[in-house]
């Protein structure tokens, strides 16, 4: 192991547990937590050098970590948009309807 690899490893053994902890504390799943915080080290361990040099390095790290849980928020929440009004259940006569529209439309294409 390189000297910047045990470098690394010491500081993430060492700074884990916080980052976990800070993702939670601000509503994140756990299991989201730990996978958040794994993207946001290894963005910090591909610019280790960069990382390290910083005037504060665990606010470097933390803001990563942040940025990268932003990213996966804005990701769902527009994955994930409800309807006012979604029907329980759709109607059997609407499914037979969309299912003529489909089949003439894929019937009058060619092969």
């Amino acid at each position: 192991m390189s000297g910047d690899d045990a470098d690394f490893a010491a500081y993430l053994a060492a700074r884990w547990p916080f980052l976990v902890r800070s993702l939670v504390l601000i509503g994140c799943p756990r299991h989201e937590a730990e996978d958040v915080v794994q993207t946001g080290l290894a963005r910090c361990y591909s610019a280790w050098d960069r990382v390290r040099k910083a005037d504060d390095m665990d606010a470097y790290v933390y803001r990563t970590v942040l940025n990268c849980w932003h990213r996966s928020r804005r990701r769902r929440w527009w994955g994930e948009r409800p309807t006012a009004a979604a029907p329980e259940t759709v109607p059997a006569e609407d499914v037979t309807d969309l299912h003529l529209r489909l089949r003439r439309t894929t019937e009058s294409e060619p092969p």
